[in-house]
């Protein structure tokens, strides 16, 4: 029986014929070899499907799979988990590359520091053309043993805005990650997901410029601008519901800590600094009612 590989990857994939070869390749030529890499085509309509195939007759370590209808991204994401076997899992997105050292080093902390729950790299933001436009540090390196402090760093980080949940593309310790509840069906359902792995371990920054994100007009954020728009991308089922996103958030965070084991003195404390940061995104849970009452006065109008 063949062993499980020391590092899985995942790739949830959706009309993506216009960047995946890059992806593909940028991913066969790390230096690292170690690896399973699953594809889940969400019924794309476009040649992706016959890109994987061409790919994966050449490279045994590809694994395919293909949906018969679109069940959206965060079925998807959680799919190409569920299939993985690896002790570490990245997920992979159609459009971004990697330096070819980039599982080399991220694997590095992981194996030094069993407490360690992500390894990331910093970023570099690349266009549609694959050239360099912004050299980011994401600064999300929760480091200490205990789990209220690096909660709370973390919810400090996020207490304005959302855009630093690229850590989640970042190499995760499996055994860590299958004990949470994955992505959710909801828009920034990462964040969410982030805030229960620093319960659960700590984050190390690699300070290296190893992950090329790609920015593009045809990304999912820029497809699906709106709450509904993008509540649909995740999941074809939201179609229709009311949407309260940073409910939704709250409610989470709240819930990712009664999960964990941490002791009941602890789970105080966090849900403590879960209801201070709630205090700056106040306005915006009373614009989330806002904005739904709008629309139904708008439908019932109609």
């Amino acid at each position: 029986m063949k062993s499980a590989p020391l590092v899985s990857l995942g790739l949830p994939v959706f009309n993506g014929s216009n960047f995946l070869e890059e992806t593909l390749i940028s991913i066969s030529e790390q230096t690292f070899s170690d690896y399973e890499l699953i594809i889940s085509d969400n019924a794309s309509t476009d040649s992706t499907y016959e890109i994987c195939i061409k790919y994966a007759e050449k490279d045994n370590r590809i694994i395919l799979t293909r949906n018969e209808q679109n069940k959206g991204a965060a079925y998807n994401y959680n799919k190409v988990f569920n299939q993985s076997k690896g002790k570490y899992f990245k997920w992979a997105a159609h459009d971004d590359l990697y330096e070819k050292n980039y599982l080399e080093k991220l694997i590095i902390p992981l194996e030094k520091d069993n407490k360690c729950a992500i390894s990331y790299p910093k970023r570099i933001i690349i266009n549609e053309k694959g050239i360099k436009e912004e050299y980011i540090s994401d600064n999300l390196n929760l480091e200490s043993s205990d789990p209220v402090e690096r909660y709370k760093k973390f919810l400090y980080k996020f207490r304005y805005n959302t855009v630093f949940c690229d850590p989640v593309f970042g190499l995760i310790r499996r055994d860590v990650l299958e004990k949470t509840k994955l992505i959710g069906s909801y828009p920034t359902s990462d964040m969410n997901l982030l805030g229960e792995l620093a319960l659960r371990g700590k984050f190390i920054e690699v300070e290296e410029y190893l992950f090329l994100r790609r920015r593009h007009p045809e990304m999912s954020s820029k497809k699906n601008p709106g709450n509904r728009e993008r509540a649909e991308w995740f999941s074809p089922s939201n179609k229709g519901k009311i949407q309260l996103p940073r409910w939704r958030w709250l409610g989470e965070f709240i819930s990712s800590i009664f999960r964990t084991d941490i002791n009941f003195p602890k789970k105080i404390f966090c849900l403590m600094h879960t209801f201070h940061w709630s205090i700056y995104w106040s306005k915006s849970f009373i614009a989330d009612i806002v904005r739904e009452f709008l629309h139904l006065f708008y439908l019932l109008k109609k």
